[in-house]
This record gives C-alpha cells, structure tokens and sequence, in this order.
C-alpha cells in the first residue's frame, strides 16, 4: 500500500510537514493572542510523547547492536528545536498582531486551548511517524523493515560481526575456560578477609555425582564432550568465543558470539535450567521454540541472548543460539548445530593482541629507582583496598587503617609470632594495603629462558595478615579435598600477604634470619587440587627490588606514580 500523499513517502519531507504544522499553529495562537502557555503546553506533551519514543528508538537501537544513546540523541534534539522554533513563531505571530491591533487583550487559558494543544500533538506525531506503513520496495530494503534474517541469509544478523581477526587455532577441552577465577566464588580472599566465619568452599569441577543430579532434575542425558567439559571446570568465564554464522570458516566471516556478549561463561551443572524455568522475560509470540521450553537448557542468559541446548529431539541435543528480541512471530535462532560436538569444533578466539611477557611493556625495577621514591613508586596511583569499604559497609571486624603505625606493626608481629621484614614495614607504612602499581617481576622457567609474571595486586591491610593454617581452618572444604595447610610444612610460619582464589603471596618464615628478610613465594592451583609454584625468590628485598610497572595495555590496578605527577599532586595540596 502506498501512502495517499506521494511527497509524504520521504521521512524527511514528513518530518518537515510535522514542522511546519507547529510553526504555523504557534504563529496563529500568537497572532489571535492566545494564552502563551497554549504552546507551553503542547510542547510539554510533545515531549512526554518523544521520550516514550525514546524508548522504543533505544530498544530497537540494542537489537542492532547499536549503542542506545545514539538513538536517543536525535529524539532529544528534535524536541529541543521543536520547542524552540514554536516558542520564536508564536512570538513572531504576537509581534504581527500588535502592529495591527495594540490594544486586543489575551485570551486566559481555556478548555478549548487544551483540547487545541492535544490536537496539535496527535497530528504533527501521525505525520511524522507515518513511515512505519509499508512503501513501495523499488529494489531497495527499507531500514525500517521488519525482515526475517533467515529469510535473508546475506543481511547480517544484530550480535554478527565481520571485523574481527580469528584465530585458527581451534578450541580445546584445555583452552575452552579462558579464566578459571573469573565469576567464580573467591574463597581464599573472603577466608582472608573474613576473619572468625567460615566459608563454604565450592568444588572446583563437577563430580559425577553432580552432574548426574542435574541431568534427574533436567529429565535429560548432557552430551558426552559438555560433561567433559563440567569435569574440567564447574562452568565459568570461558572468554569471548565465537561461532560463524554462515559459510566456511575463514577470518572473513561473519561471527556471532557463542555465548551471551558481555558474559562469555558456561553455567555451573547445579545452576542449569530450562528455558521454561528461565527468570528472564520471554516474549509471548509464537516461534517454534515457545512449544518446547521444557526441553531446552540455558547453557547462558543475558536477558534475552542465549545459548540453548535442544533436548527435544530423540535423537543427539542440538545447540541453538538465540535472539528473543526479534519481531513476535519471527525464529529468534541466529545460528544452530547439529550436537553440542559441532558447536565447540566451531568455537574461535580473536588473536591475542597483547602478550605480558613482552619487555618493551615494563618500566624499570624498583631496584634503578631512589630509594626516597620506592615506596611511592610500588603503591602508585592506585586506590584503598576493597577490604577498607567492605569493613565499613559490613561491619565485620574493625576498620583497616591507611597507614600502619608503631602500635599497628607490633600487635600484627605480636599476634603471628612473626616478625615482618623492615622494607615491607616501610611501604606499610605509607599506605595500608590497596592496589600495587610495581607488581609485575622476572622470572626464569624451567628451560631458562625468563618471563614476566605478576607478583601481586592487591596485598591485604596489616590487621588482615594471618597465617596458613588460620586461613586454611576458615574454609570448608569439599568432600574429598585436602585442606590447604596439609600441603605445607610448618603452615603456621607461612604469613599469607594476599589471597585471590587458588593464588596465594606468601612470606616463608620457617627459616627467618634476625632481619626478617624472608623468602616470598607465590603458589597457584589451591583452588583446584593442583599445587604450583610459580616464583620463589630468597630474600623480600630481593623480590621487592625487581617489581616492575606496566607502562604499556590496559592498567585495571594502580597508575604508575612518576615524580612529575607527584610533585603537581604537592602543588594543588
């Protein structure tokens, strides 16, 4: 059907008749001098009307994977100038009345002006938002259609992306958790922190116990490589993995993300649901997975983005990836695979960008830097620890201090039985714990040839240091798994500086000299049962000493603080 104006088949000549309808109604309510919050009015209106358009334009601006605010900013300008061209006219109107009838009074506001201002409204918005009826195609695809892109397989789909430079190399079992912290249960760090409460420890991977359970409460079988997978890890960040969507696999492709953008992770076994016991709003018109919600698995939600596991056929589960913000009616699958083992062969990274072993990235150890400036370069920029807000918030415990002081460094030596090396004392001193700018150090592998590691991120305030075996009875620990303090000797002469997850920095005591210049060590995989060293140096200044900054890629810790920033921080002081 075409429209019954031709000229109004443009959205810009439409846009432009909406225009010009409120100017002249406003030049006309000046010149019969009308109550000037007539047009006061029917601007406030039209602005209630353009906001809840708003909404829409960003809701449909997500869909396409557009940024919502560029939606939003053409409507708020267009009721800006509305609202100032309106105001302009119906002064301009007044002014040409007055030069021919100076002394006519002005009308007060009236019931007729209201049902004037509503009118106005209905009518300049029926005009300008005409084109969401159909229009001629004339071989060309209106960007306001409403298309199936199945129907249409060279259109690219909202979550697709062409830019991207894929790796080859294809996933593995070993490969596919990209982090095997992240959005994971930290239980070494809230043990430290947490003083006096124990913390349920939860199993690194899915025993078969429990992924038996799942599969009696699902009323399914999992597919054999997804309870490999669940035995490797209790689901987690997987990174952010994606699938093709059409064609052979090449760099050119067009690729979707396999799993929700923005949440890249697998669901833990005990946490999987059907789509029908999904929270999430799922639209009410008909598609063809609406009839089998009992039998799809939401291997991952973010609202209305997910990746299912299809149980519905006999025969292997099918994998489907979904879109249910699509038109009601339309297919929300974007791309599907005939078993769970031809969507992981599918899965590819990006390239990595950026490796931390690179040299060139690292500033100097803080062994080439004064001696005045050491302290101030280790802490950098960064901010108070987390555990200095969440003692507040929480209330659980007593405050940490900023700094330590005198009576601070005796009663955390006292309460160990321990005493702490000088240079440590020294950097307390100066901030209690928080983000470490210079934390990043040589370290030599196996076959000799060295790397750059992180030593540390984040070491807990003073009033936090405890030992080994206290942190390691804070913890309940799963059926089956050695507590921590059984795989150290002497665990109670270990003073743990930092926990996160399966990483601990520690201060080996067990042999200190009168300085308390002890050894450091950091160890990784408590978390999972597979205990590793990975650095050891003999003395704290030693390992103090070779911390370096990252000068180069993204700082998520603590800006590295430099004697210019340091002596305009004095000056603005």
């Amino acid at each position: 059907m075409s429209p019954a104006w031709p000229a109004l088949a443009s959205a810009g000549n439409r846009r432009l008749v909406a225009d010009l309808a409120i100017a002249l109604a406003a030049a006309m309510a000046g010149a019969v001098r009308r109550s000037p919050w007539t047009i006061a009015l029917a601007m406030l209106l039209f602005a209630v009307v353009r906001a809840w358009q708003a909404v829409s334009a960003s809701k449909l601006a997500r869909r396409a994977g557009e940024i919502p605010a560029k939606a939003l900013s053409p409507v708020a300008d267009r009721v800006g100038v509305q609202t100032i061209a309106a105001a302009a006219c119906y002064v301009g109107g007044l002014a040409s009345s007055m030069l021919l009838l100076p002394t006519a009074p002005f009308s007060a506001l009236a019931p007729a002006d209201v049902g004037a201002a509503v009118a106005l409204v209905f009518l300049t918005l029926a005009i300008s938002t005409s084109n969401s009826r159909p229009v001629p195609d004339c071989g060309l695809t209106s960007s306001r259609k409403l298309i199936d892109p199945s129907a249409q397989p060279w259109m690219r789909p909202p979550h697709a992306r062409g830019d991207l430079d894929i790796d080859p190399a294809p996933v593995t079992l070993e490969t596919f958790f990209a982090s095997p912290s992240y959005l994971r249960s930290n239980t070494a760090s809230l043990a430290l922190e947490r003083r006096g409460l124990t913390i349920q420890k939860p199993p690194f991977a899915a025993s078969e116990e429990m992924i038996a359970a799942a599969e009696h409460r699902l009323g399914v079988r999992l597919p054999v490589l997804l309870r490999r997978l669940y035995a490797v890890m209790n689901g987690g960040y997987v990174g952010d993995v994606f699938v093709p969507l059409t064609g052979p696999r090449t760099a050119t492709n067009m690729w979707r993300p396999a799993f929700c953008d923005g949440c890249f992770a697998l669901e833990p076994v005990d946490r999987l649901r059907t789509l029908a016991d999904h929270r999430g709003y799922l639209p009410s018109g008909s598609t063809p997975l609406h009839a089998k919600t009992h039998k799809c698995i939401v291997l991952q939600a973010r609202a209305n983005d997910m990746t299912l596991l299809d149980c519905s056929d006999s025969a292997e589960p099918r994998v489907l990836i979904v879109d249910f913000d699509k038109p009601a009616g339309a297919d929300p699958t974007d791309v599907g695979f005939a078993s769970f083992e031809d969507f992981f062969a599918a899965l590819r990274r990006r390239r990595t960008q950026w490796q931390p072993d690179q040299t060139a990235d690292f500033g100097p150890p803080l062994g080439e830097v004064p001696a005045d400036l050491r302290g101030r370069m280790f802490w950098g920029k960064g901010r108070p620890h987390a555990y200095l807000e969440n003692a507040r918030r929480d209330k659980n415990g007593p405050v940490p201090q900023l700094a330590a002081d005198d009576a601070l460094i005796a009663s955390t030596e006292a309460r160990l039985g321990l005493r702490l090396p000088s240079d440590l004392l020294h950097l307390w001193r100066l901030r209690n714990g928080g983000g470490v700018s210079c934390r990043f150090i040589d370290s030599l592998q196996q076959d000799g040839a060295g790397r750059i590691v992180e030593a540390l991120r984040f070491p807990a305030p003073m009033e936090y240091f405890t030992t080994l075996a206290e942190l390691s009875d804070r913890v309940v620990f799963p059926a089956g798994e050695m507590p921590w303090k059984t795989r150290f000797i002497d665990p109670e002469r270990w003073i743990v500086l930092e926990a996160d997850h399966g990483r601990l920095l520690l201060l080996d005591c067990r042999h200190a000299p009168p300085d308390g210049d002890v050894p450091v060590r950091i160890v990784d995989g408590l978390d999972r049962g597979e205990l590793k060293e990975v650095l050891y140096v003999e003395r704290f200044s030693h390992w103090l000493a070779g911390l370096r900054p990252r000068l180069r890629g993204f700082e998520d810790v603590s800006l590295l603080w430099t004697p210019e920033m340091g002596d305009q921080e004095h000056a603005s002081a």
